[in-house]
């Protein structure tokens, strides 16, 4: 009976020293696991980054377009505008009554 209980508690520290190890082993591999999901995810987020920036310039590009089709868009009203004024002679009389006004002021 005696060898028995030395069989069965040899047998239960080998048990033991298996878990221990197949403990460190499981860390081991889930340390591994975490600093490649990690890995990755640090990868995605710098692709992630740079699409940003990306859409960023696109969208500063477009709204130089913006502007500047809009400040054609307000010369072009303005220069119309400017046409009307000359063109009309109601100002040319009032134009050249305050030129009279100036003249004899002075």
């Amino acid at each position: 009976m005696n060898k028995v209980v030395k069989l069965g508690n040899s047998l239960l520290d080998v048990g033991k020293l298996a878990i221990v190890r197949a403990k460190q082993i499981a860390i081991t591999a889930a340390t591994k696991a975490w600093a490649l999901a990690q890995g990755v995810w640090n990868a995605v987020m710098k692709f992630g980054r740079g699409l940003l920036d990306a859409g960023k310039l696109v969208l500063y590009h477009a709204k130089q377009i913006a502007i500047a089709a809009a400040t054609k868009a307000w010369t072009a009203a303005q220069w119309l505008w400017n046409a009307a004024m000359n063109a009309n002679p109601i100002g040319l009389i009032i134009a050249g009554i305050a030129g009279l006004v100036a003249a004899g002021y002075y």
